[in-house]
């Protein structure tokens, strides 16, 4: 039996990859080692790893974080750091898994993996190739596809930019984003149950907000999220919806804003995680998306939500038709809202999404089945032939 390790880190990655987690957890064929850690822990990010438990799946390994009040400083990030490399290299030495699958591009997944490679661990990394140049993610995305030795990828133009990196084309598979399996999975829940799981009533038109970090500086940053809020104001007979940033440089700032706009606008409501499939839901319901999370760009759509992506924090990644891109304190911005919120949403085709799938963690781990992680071999950098 081959003994397969997950890592998971943040409410968005678990969110992705645990239909795949499921599925290995059930299997006869491998042998699950989940380590969690990261914001999973931390209440003011919702504690998913509540969220973690009623889904039944075992956890091999927790590894804890220091929370102070100000988490996102780099000076605390850089000791947690310190200790999830540490407790990392220890429980990998120990249990000494076939193999490390990893999801995204956050520095808690970047540190897992120069761990799996310190090891001669084999790494499987899932949604490479991909690019937000308007955040720091790019960095650790791209770091760890280096360290990797398979690939899942989750449409064809990133498995291009694999191989323009250097990695083998036989080591990388598209079968769509993971997210489709939520989302076809999904079970629906009507406005009136997700009011009282909720507490709170929905509008006759309702906004549904992710906003994260753009870590490439911080007085930028902040200028821009002043002017998010500032053009919220303008939006009138709306119910928003926000949910906690992603726990980056910057998002303490964040956090705080969004909690004292809450307190003080009736039309808007806060929750710090909804977990994936309340979410889901409530993205479902309403008009509109609005923000510069990945969500927008990959579930919206999939889900016929028609999104607004403001600022840079997504720069590259590819889009569908039903994604708006708009830069922050245009005009453009708060006619977009009004234009899509006057609409009623429109049937699209879903097969003409660019991240569309169809079984994709199945997919994923019957590959998985095929590969053979006992073979010694050195990874070597892939040259294209330029000539």
């Amino acid at each position: 039996m081959k003994k397969v390790a997950v890592f998971t880190g943040s409410r968005s990655e678990y969110g992705l990859i645990k239909n795949l987690i499921h599925i290995i957890f059930k299997s006869n064929y491998f042998n699950l080692g989940l380590i969690v850690s990261g914001t999973h822990l931390a209440k003011n990010y919702g504690k998913t790893l509540d969220e973690i438990k009623r889904d039944k799946i075992q956890i091999s390994k927790l590894i804890k974080f220091k929370y102070q009040k100000n988490m996102s400083d780099p000076k605390y990030i850089s000791s947690n750091m310190s200790k999830l490399m540490a407790d990392l290299v220890s429980y990998l030495k120990k249990k000494k898994p076939d193999v490390l699958i990893l999801v995204g591009d956050r520095y808690e997944t970047f540190i897992a993996a120069v761990a799996a490679v310190i090891l001669k661990i084999k790494i499987v990394h899932i949604h490479g190739g991909e690019i937000t140049s308007g955040s720091r993610d790019d960095l650790y995305r791209h770091s760890i596809s280096k360290m990797s030795d398979y690939h899942f990828v989750s449409t064809e133009p990133y498995k291009k930019r694999l191989i323009q990196l250097g990695e083998n084309p036989k080591n990388i598979f598209n079968f769509g984003a993971l997210c489709n399996d939520n989302i076809k999975n999904l079970k629906l829940i009507n406005k009136k149950i997700i009011e009282k799981i909720l507490k709170t009533k929905f509008h006759e038109k309702n906004i549904l907000i992710a906003y994260h970090p753009e870590t490439n500086s911080k007085k930028k940053n902040i200028n821009e999220f002043n002017k998010f809020l500032s053009l919220l104001k303008k939006i009138k007979n709306c119910k928003f919806f926000f949910s906690a940033p992603n726990p980056d440089e910057n998002s303490d700032y964040i956090l705080k804003k969004i909690k004292f706009f809450c307190r003080n606008n009736k039309n808007s409501y806060y929750k710090d995680s909804y977990g994936n499939e309340l979410f889901l839901n409530l993205l479902r319901e309403c008009n509109l998306m609005i923000g510069n999370s990945s969500s927008g760009i990959l579930e919206a759509p999939l889900l016929g939500t028609p999104s607004i992506n403001f600022g840079k924090r997504q720069n590259g990644r590819i889009k569908s038709l039903l994604t708006v891109n708009c830069k922050l304190g245009s005009k453009k911005g708060i006619v977009q809202i009004k234009k899509l919120l006057r609409q009623d949403k429109k049937r699209t085709y879903i097969k003409k999404n660019p991240y569309y799938g169809i079984n994709v963690s199945k997919k994923i781990y019957l590959k998985l089945k095929k590969l053979d992680f006992k073979q010694k071999n050195y990874k070597m950098f892939n040259d294209i032939n330029f000539r």
